[in-house]
């Protein structure tokens, strides 16, 4: 019984020996580094005052930013190739993004190309981009074709416009409540409801008076450009009937009384080339500024 209680203490008393050494030396261990890369820089700092002290360049810790790079890769090479893809990959994020969210170069200019005509005179109200986002809704015009901003990108549907004044919530609404006056008539033998009526007639105020809001706070300029009137033309479906149609410009005249602009109308033509009304309406007509060299 004796012997075995011996046995038993011996036993763990090694095994607390045997920690204890596996902690000392892995204290050891590190504070030998830390030591050691101390030692290095003290020897370092010496030698550059010696040789600043001597006359020469002082430069002698070269040694010393080789080893504690080396040191840096050699204890992490994981983790420093890790970082250094993470850096480059967050680097071209970052150029990704700014390329992004800059649109590029000025392509556009009212001294250069045909414009729509927004911006002030004495005799006519400066609104023909919100006149024409009007007749998109009016008329069911789903694709627009020649139309630009700025920046030379295309504006391929009266989103994209809306979008360009900060009007795509109220042209959304106009529409789908344009879309429901429609409806509401062919449910109704021809007469819209006073409900869907007095929804359609909000949401058009709507629009506009957002539109009256934008301009308040930006100066009239041209927004919308065109590399000529006769490139421009409209698609879309016409509530009523169902069919499909685009544009056909029957030809750019000049206004008498806007000398520097020219007009387009634009006629409804179905897919085998013949006109039709929409509402009444066989086309309808854009103002265009003449470019206008400064």
């Amino acid at each position: 019984m004796i012997l075995k209680k011996v046995k038993k203490e011996v036993g763990a008393t090694a095994i607390e020996y045997g920690i204890l050494s596996a902690l000392i030396g892995v204290a050891t261990i590190t504070g030998l580094q830390l030591t050691g890369v101390k030692l290095d820089n003290t020897y370092c700092y010496i030698a550059t005052q010696i040789s600043k002290a001597v006359g020469g360049s002082g430069g002698g810790c070269s040694g010393s930013s080789s080893r504690a790079s080396s040191s840096s890769s050699s204890n992490n090479s994981d983790g420093s190739s890790t970082d250094s893809g993470n850096s480059s990959k967050d680097t071209s994020s970052d150029a990704s993004d700014s390329s992004s969210s800059s649109p590029g170069p000025v392509k556009y200019n009212a001294s250069q190309n045909y414009s729509l005509r927004d911006e002030p005179s004495i005799d006519y109200v400066p609104s023909e981009s919100l006149d024409l986002l009007n007749n998109t809704v009016v008329y069911g015009i789903t694709g627009i074709t020649g139309l630009y901003n700025k920046y030379g990108t295309p504006i391929t549907t009266p989103l994209d416009l809306a979008t360009m004044f900060g009007l795509q919530n109220q042209y959304e609404d106009y529409l789908n409540a344009t879309i429901a006056f429609h409806k509401s008539i062919a449910l109704n033998g021809g007469n819209a409801s006073q409900e869907s009526m007095n929804a359609y007639n909000t949401a058009r105020a709507n629009l506009y008076n957002a539109a009256d809001s934008y301009y308040e706070k930006s100066e009239y300029s041209p927004q919308v450009f065109v590399n000529s009137p006769s490139g421009v033309s409209f698609s879309g479906t016409d509530y009523k009937t169902g069919q499909n149609f685009t544009t056909t410009d029957t030809g750019n005249d000049k206004i008498s009384d806007l000398p520097n602009s020219t007009g387009g109308q634009f006629i409804f033509t179905n897919s085998t080339g013949g006109q039709f009304n929409i509402g009444g309406q066989t086309g309808f007509g854009i103002t265009f500024d003449n470019p206008n060299p400064q």
